[in-house]
């Protein structure tokens, strides 16, 4: 059961099914006995998952990858800061749905 519950978050990451990974997420603590053990598989299979997806990206797929980022110039730009800048970039990007830019009313 525990290699198919990592199995099916690696599906869910790799072809980015939201749906599927909020389910695995909220059933683990029932399929597995507790919450503990629960987030604990979750966390692995998720991790396990972005990590396929990333080896992906950069191995088999890059030439996809590279293709699709040639056609949409914002994502090609937001590409090249992230290779200039990698680490400033994703914090930025992942802080902004905490702290909105626009100014209070």
């Amino acid at each position: 059961a525990i290699v198919g519950f990592l199995g099916a978050w690696c599906v869910a990451k790799v072809f980015l099914l939201d749906f599927l990974s909020l389910g695995l997420a909220l059933s683990s603590g029932v399929l597995f006995g507790g919450v503990l053990p629960g987030a604990f598989l979750s966390a692995t299979g998720a991790t396990l998952g972005s990590s396929l997806s990333f080896a992906l990206s950069r191995g088999q797929l890059k030439q996809r990858v590279d293709g699709a980022l040639a056609k949409q110039p914002v994502a090609r730009g937001l590409a090249k800061v992230v290779e200039e800048d990698g680490f400033r970039t994703v914090f930025v990007l992942r802080l902004a749905p905490i702290l909105p830019l626009a100014p209070p009313p």
